[in-house]
């Protein structure tokens, strides 16, 4: 789990705004935001191997939510 510990801190959220598109009333209007998990660094991509280590069980799963 040592592993898994450390690997959490290459980790980042970024904040991606989400528009409104459809209604005319609203469109081009901030609705709300998402969140994106990214790895820390100049590839800026979603860890999907580490990420799938952190859903396998929920002493791991506890890892990655704290």
């Amino acid at each position: 789990m040592d592993e898994l510990e450390a690997a959490v801190d290459k980790l980042c959220f970024y904040e991606q705004p989400i528009f409104a598109v459809n209604n005319e009333d609203t469109k081009g209007k901030l609705q709300e935001y998402e969140l994106l998990l990214r790895e820390a660094g100049e590839d800026n991509k979603f860890p999907a191997a580490l990420f799938k280590e952190y859903i396998r069980n929920n002493e791991s799963n506890r890892i990655f939510c704290n």
